[in-house]
């Protein structure tokens, strides 16, 4: 154990964060009491994930936050991966494959990146502007924002990745957005870095941005505070008040300008142990790092007073570290709030959600962190700078991916619909195989039943008096005339029961002929008619051979009268059948 400017003791171990009690809580039970188990959050069955990536010069970062049904968010795992510093030093390349090398290893340890993947974008590579535009429909804005880029960009439009996020809409037709750009030759190597790695990012957001959205919720919504991300080459400063990012800017002053004054440290840990190793700091040492807060202050200051005059009457409340900066031993927070007169302290992120995985640093992983949970709760309004043909290529293989699964599941439904209705085939042919059979089993019998049926209907024939031959031809024969000069002979009669009675047959002329027709129209005009209708067919005249006599052919077609009833024999026939049955 070393001992601290302040006399405090300080673990030179490898450091872990942990949640801070909040102000008035209890505290920690004394030895022999029993503990509460903890009581771990309790999530919806439903989770959304998403993984972010920050790659910086030191170490890469990953985080994983879910986020339940109600909005409830929770860090899941969290990896820092420092990198090699040593194969680092040197040209661009050197440090290219060492972020590559400790992307690998970062993966490998965090395990398979879920949900959407965000990957970081420094501030210093962007620039933010904040825009009113006369709308509120977001496709409207974004045509208005890129005919109006050139104006608010120092980048040839071709160049640059353009995006914008709605912080306020002011009526119903007037907004006020977030315009955010950088030129594609910075977001290319971060890619390419990833691509390396295995991993394709589907969106590229600002670190500041991830950073300000992961202290949102830490404390009152309505204070204003001020979010001071650390990095090696600049530090990030944001601002956020009623939980919105109202002011974003990056400082002069960085890690590598503290690292400098001390050779032999190459990174905060390093710093922090050669610092720690005496026990107390050296006059020397202190003023340099003195000399480094003050020109932080000045610099800060100088952001806050244009963050003031940007938004009048407002004051920044509170001061949150996150980055490497705040594990310097009796880091920037004190000498901050000394001079600033307000608070600056290092948060966890999350109102102190923290992971059990023990590598969890919480301020180093704040940009992480953050945009992990902006691609959670802004559900795809995000900014998201990734090039667009990039967006493109991966729309076409969405796509074509949804075509391949729709395809695979109509294939899937086909063939069980096909195994389906196969199934039910089988069940149908068994089903008319066993009736097959049955009938099988009963065509001897119903061979004699077909022929004593075919018996009865013959007696029913002759019984029936209902359209009785006899009683038809009694009937028409008693209505022709059969006496000079009406003579008439019937040549052929053809009766079929219940349907017709066709009449052929020789008289002397024509007006015979219309006597014969008028006789059997009356026949079908009395109250107890045997016809229905009669129709008259072709007649022709024919010699007779006997002295010059001529003679006249005639047909009629006479459609009997059918009295619907049941015999009595009729309604006997079914028990007949059935004593015969029984009788068999």
């Amino acid at each position: 154990m070393a001992r601290s400017a302040t006399g405090t003791r300080r673990p030179t171990g490898p450091r872990t964060t942990t949640a801070r009690r909040p102000a008035g809580a209890k505290a920690a039970p004394r030895r022999g009491t029993r503990r509460a188990a903890p009581q771990k959050k309790k999530l919806g069955r439903r989770k959304r994930f998403a993984t972010a990536i920050d790659i910086g010069h030191y170490s890469v970062k990953i985080a994983t936050v879910a986020m339940d049904e109600a909005g409830t968010a929770v860090v899941q795992r969290a990896t820092v991966q420092p990198l090699d510093l040593a194969a680092a030093a040197g040209e661009k390349e050197a440090l290219y494959q060492a972020q590559v090398k400790a992307l690998k290893a970062a993966i490998h340890s965090h395990g398979r990146l879920i949900g959407r993947i965000v990957l970081a974008l420094p501030r210093d590579s962007t620039t933010i502007r904040y825009i009113t535009l006369p709308s509120s429909h977001r496709d409207e804005l974004k045509e208005m924002l890129f005919l109006d880029a050139e104006r608010h960009i120092p980048f040839p439009v071709d160049n640059v990745e353009i995006d914008f996020e709605v912080l306020e809409k002011l009526g119903e037709h007037e907004s006020q957005i977030m315009m955010i750009s950088a030129p594609r030759s910075e977001i290319e190597p971060l890619l390419d870095i990833c691509h390396e790695a295995g991993v394709n990012p589907e969106a590229v957001d600002v670190d500041i941005l991830g950073a300000c959205y992961a202290y949102m919720t830490n404390g009152k919504t309505d204070e204003t505070k001020a979010i001071i991300d650390f990095g090696r080459e600049s530090t990030r400063l944001g601002i956020v008040s009623n939980n919105r990012v109202l002011f974003s800017r990056s400082l002069s002053v960085s890690e590598s300008r503290l690292l400098e004054g001390f050779p032999g440290a190459k990174t905060w840990s390093d710093l922090r142990t050669r610092l720690t190793a005496i026990g107390t700091l050296p006059p020397k040492d202190r003023a340099k790092v003195e000399q480094w807060i003050g020109d932080l202050y000045v610099d800060l200051m100088r952001s806050v007073s244009a963050f003031v005059c940007e938004h009048p009457g407002n004051r920044v409340d509170r001061i949150i570290l996150c980055g490497g900066g705040p594990y310097l031993p009796s880091g920037p927070s004190d000498s901050l709030a000394l001079r600033l007169q307000t608070k600056a302290v290092a948060e966890v992120p999350l109102d102190g959600e923290i992971p059990s995985d023990s590598s969890y640093q919480g301020p180093e992983l704040a940009v992480a962190i953050g945009l992990a949970l902006r691609a959670l709760r802004k559900n795809g309004e995000a900014v998201n700078l990734l090039p667009r043909d990039i967006i493109a290529e991966q729309e076409r293989k969405e796509q074509r991916a949804f075509f391949r699964s729709a395809l695979l599941l109509g294939l899937l439904a086909v063939l069980f619909c096909g195994v389906g209705l196969y199934l039910k085939w089988e069940e149908k042919y068994a089903q008319l195989k066993e009736l097959r059979e049955q009938v099988k089993a009963i065509e001897p019998e119903t061979k004699d039943l077909r022929f004593m049926q075919a018996k009865v209907d013959i007696v029913d024939s002759y019984l029936d008096r209902d359209h009785s031959c006899l009683k038809v031809l009694t009937t028409v024969l008693q209505a022709l005339p059969d006496e000079p000069p009406h003579n008439v002979s019937l040549n052929r009669i053809i009766f079929k029961k219940r349907d017709t009675l066709a009449l052929e047959g020789l008289v002397r002329t024509s007006d015979d002929v219309t006597r014969v027709g008028d006789i059997l129209l009356q026949l079908a005009a009395e109250p107890n008619k045997i016809f229905r209708s009669v129709s008259p067919g072709k007649h022709s005249e024919r010699d007779t051979g006997i002295d010059g006599l001529k003679a006249r052919d005639f047909t009629f077609e006479c459609e009997l009268e059918y009295k619907e009833y049941e015999t009595e024999r009729e309604k006997a026939r079914p028990a007949i059948s059935a004593r015969s049955q029984s009788g068999r």
